[in-house]
């Protein structure tokens, strides 16, 4: 069945803006489950290659409500010592993979979420922890043990952890780590409430780091006496771009949504593409495309002053329920391009 995306209108380039770093997002999670839920099993967010695993019934971590943020609930670990993991998805991200695992060198990673311990909790410990899945925690993000402060652990080879002095662990902060992986020993720097998302003044932490590559996350806290747990939000892990980057709003049937492809050089032509069938992988010129064929095509649209395109379509109403995978192409020159990232957007 072929279904068509009909174009109707298209935005007018924009006075040039002074350039500014932009980010993709790799793996995001906002917790948008019912109030109560067992953590285990539950398969929400964006860019993850497997649901979640929260021990062996499904439960050291539960959603709880209300969230910190405007998206969904927020996870609250309940059993002392008791993680819960998820595994990232590396689909399409080569260039940023040594041997499988996201930290090849000259690449940086930003790592935010919210955090705080329950309050009446006496848990020494509470965090996110980068892992290589069944290889073990890398680093630990948090309040470390014994501290009750905000701070950065290398847990396997630094005994002590590093801390930001006067931090409290119980009041609710959201933590803001970049790591930078270098030839040998890593850096990271951490921030405590910055008002940018990707902040450039000075980190509350700047420490080096063992080398390490990661593919997972944990959440976990543990060691309490009475009471145990800390609560999470709005995890999300990004890197600068490096390609186009292609997102969508609005995927409701029947409705107008944006196609949105931003990262490109002014000028040059964007072929935005999409497939009802699967997302590939298929070998291509530009790379792997992740889109299985028959695959739709749009007409090629010159980026504006921005390097943008914007693009309002219809959705038909046939595809309520339906995924549609979408990935772009900035043309660069006669057979060149870069491919953006791909989507799997679910249409409302």
């Amino acid at each position: 069945m072929r279904i068509l995306l009909t174009p109707i209108l298209l935005a007018a380039a924009a006075a040039a803006a002074p350039s500014q770093q932009l980010y993709e997002t790799i793996s995001s999670e906002t917790f948008e489950y019912a109030a109560g839920s067992p953590l285990g099993a539950l398969n929400g967010g964006h860019g993850w290659s497997a649901e979640w695993f929260s021990g062996a019934t499904n439960d050291n971590c539960l959603v709880s409500s209300p969230g910190f943020d405007a998206d969904g609930e927020k996870a609250t670990t309940v059993v002392d010592g008791g993680g819960s993991w998820r595994t990232m998805s590396v689909a399409s991200y080569e260039s940023l993979l040594d041997n499988g695992l996201f930290g090849k060198d000259g690449t940086t990673f930003w790592v935010s979420f919210w955090c705080q311990r329950t309050a009446g909790g006496d848990d020494d410990y509470g965090g996110l922890s980068l892992y290589i899945r069944f290889g073990g925690e890398m680093l630990f993000i948090g309040s470390p043990s014994f501290t009750e402060e905000w701070g950065v652990h290398d847990v396997r080879f630094h005994p002590a952890p590093y801390t930001v002095p006067g931090t409290d662990c119980d009041t609710l902060a959201r933590l803001v780590c970049r790591i930078d992986f270098l030839p040998g020993s890593e850096r990271a720097r951490l921030w405590i409430d910055p008002t940018d998302p990707h902040p450039t003044t000075t980190p509350d932490l700047d420490v080096l780091l063992d080398d390490f590559r990661f593919n997972e996350i944990r959440l976990q806290s543990g060691n309490s006496v009475t009471t145990t747990g800390f609560h999470f939000d709005g995890v999300a892990i990004d890197t600068p771009a490096f390609r186009p980057i292609m997102s969508v709003d609005n995927p409701v049937a029947g409705q107008v949504a944006r196609l949105n492809v931003v990262n490109c050089a002014p000028g040059n032509n964007v072929v935005i593409a999409y497939s009802i069938n699967g997302p590939g992988p298929v070998n291509s010129p530009y790379g792997t495309v992740h889109l299985t064929p028959p695959i739709n095509q749009l007409m090629p649209i010159p980026a504006d002053a921005q390097g943008e395109v914007h693009l309002n379509v219809t959705v038909p109403p046939g595809l309520s329920g339906r995924t549609v995978w979408a990935q772009s192409l900035e043309v660069t020159g006669p057979g060149a391009g870069n491919l953006s990232n791909p989507l799997a957007v679910s249409i409302q």
